[in-house]
């Protein structure tokens, strides 16, 4: 309608001013006046949006079928140990050395083969280098690219990382350049705004080159739990499995972002999909074709994002934005740097930190040995600090086994129902935790103040206002006639704050 209705303006505007330059003021009459100009037959309304949606549609059809040529479905196959559950071969079943008896162990039951469907796309033909989704190719024991005239051809991963959900696979086609095939460009998805226009390519379910057209409907989307680091586009052009790692792009046919993940009750299209930005895949891209692997900056903080109840609890004005420090790891460059629990991080160098996604994303695609100034605020007082940025470690070994200790009766604190009990090596063991010190919850009462704030048997507590406590009498003395606490709690190695309130009714 809006577009209607400008064409129409457009036009009686062009016919006025058409008129008005070929009027003859009347106190200079021509000596011989031009003939009369014929005025162009008016479009309708209706003909100027035929042609608006025709030139759109035609735009869409030309950057698909020139993306599409860099588009190729991916394969995978790995071996995986059967259940005793799983079907038996009947002939087996009846006449095998093993006849009427199913497996009754994993490590009776027969090997199997799981197969996976995903998509990429070549992002350089001379190396025959293919983007897609770290989750399409690991584990995988087995890769096979098809490209879009038809070939087939063995891969080999060249490098992934699990963190941003992006990896590269190789394929030997030494005439991959001479196959009509094209490598797809990289857009700057900085300059992505919400309401552009774009396509996702791949093979949903298996269907090779598939199209979908949309528009990209929000940026910068953390805390999706799809990966560790990323802030993702959000679209609403269908993205279905299958399409996983094949290229979101613009309507010049760049790469604006790499399909990885859907919002969906069902497990298929539900109008909310998610892609890694572009830049963000370039860069990790560059790094695995250098080493083969991504070294990221560390900063050696767990970190929870900012609510109304915990800036209450903790006396922070209202509508403070920034990232919460629950806790500083030993030997860490943020705890050299005096970087301290409860503190709360506003910025790093010029980047303005709102949400606790925001200063992971900012860390992690930061080099190691970085020096950064990390500004924050520390009871109710701003301050810098300079940290130099450390590598990333590998994931943590697991806890150690498990160790039932003889444990005393837990005591029960009828104000808050929390279970107490101190803690020792045993059950720091037995929980996986990190912590030895503080009062591990033993049980959580129904209903209770401890039940509503979400409380779980296991946590631990490890300060009462940022009081460290061991013992349950500290905790009973720490909140008595206390309407609200904050407590720092340890969950299987993760560290947040938690706002208490007493229960009503309760003295």
């Amino acid at each position: 309608m809006l577009l209607t209705l400008r064409l129409a303006l457009l036009n009686g505007f062009l016919l006025l001013l058409l008129g008005s330059c070929n009027r003859v003021p009347e106190s200079q009459p021509a000596a011989n006046p031009p003939p009369a100009a014929v005025p162009a037959p008016a479009i309708s309304p209706e003909t100027a949006s035929l042609n608006a949606l025709e030139t759109l549609s035609r735009g869409v059809s030309t950057v698909a079928s020139k993306v599409n040529q860099g588009v190729v479905l991916i394969s995978t196959a790995r071996t995986v140990r059967g259940t005793p559950f799983e079907a038996v071969d009947l002939f087996e079943f009846l006449f095998g050395p093993n006849a009427g008896r199913r497996p009754r162990t994993p490590q009776e039951a027969p090997p199997m083969k799981q197969e996976g469907l995903g998509s990429g796309f070549v992002i350089n033909l001379e190396q025959g280098l293919i983007m897609t989704s770290n989750h399409v190719v690991e584990s995988a024991d087995e890769i096979n690219v098809k490209l879009p005239n038809g070939r087939k051809y063995p891969a080999k991963v060249l490098g992934r990382d699990a963190r941003t959900d992006i990896a590269l696979v190789k394929i030997n086609a030494p005439d991959l350049a001479k196959e009509n095939l094209a490598a797809l460009a990289f857009a700057d998805s900085s300059q992505a705004k919400v309401g552009d226009f774009v396509v996702a390519l791949g093979a949903p379910f298996g269907l090779e080159a598939s199209v979908s057209f949309g528009v990209i409907s929000a940026i910068g989307r953390g805390n999706l739990n799809i990966t560790e680091l990323g802030d993702f586009i959000q679209t609403d052009a269908a993205i279905n499995p299958g399409n996983s790692g094949g290229p979101l792009v613009n309507i010049a046919g760049q790469v604006v972002g790499v399909n990885t993940a859907i919002f969906s009750n069902s497990g298929a299209y539900n109008g909310i999909g998610f892609a890694v930005p572009s830049n963000l895949a370039r860069r990790i891209a560059d790094e695995l074709i250098k080493s083969g692997k991504v070294e990221r900056g560390y900063l050696g903080v767990q970190l929870q994002p900012l609510d109304p109840g915990l800036l209450d609890a903790m006396k922070v004005p209202v509508g403070t934005e920034g990232a919460l420090v629950a806790h500083v790891a030993d030997n860490s460059p943020a705890r050299a740097a005096d970087i301290q629990v409860g503190d709360i991080i506003t910025r790093v160098n010029e980047t303005v930190i709102r949400t606790a996604a925001d200063l992971m994303n900012t860390v992690g695609l930061m080099l190691p040995g970085s020096k950064i100034k990390v500004t924050l605020l520390r009871n109710g007082s701003s301050r810098d600090v300079e940290v130099q940025l450390g590598t990333y470690p590998d994931e943590a070994a697991p806890a150690g086994s498990p160790n039932t200790p003889t444990q005393p009766v837990p005591r029960l604190d009828n104000v808050f129902g929390l279970s107490l009990l101190p803690m020792n090596e045993g059950l720091a063991r037995q929980y996986g935790l990190a912590s030895r010190t503080g009062l591990i919850i033993q049980s959580v009462q129904p209903g209770s103040a401890g039940d509503q704030a979400g409380l779980h048997a296991g946590d631990v507590i490890l300060a009462v206002n940022n009081q460290a406590i061991s013992k349950p009498k500290e905790f009973l003395d720490l909140t008595k006639n206390q309407d609200r606490v904050l407590l720092r709690v340890e969950r299987e190695g993760s560290f947040f704050f938690v706002p208490l309130e007493r229960s009503k009714g309760q003295s």
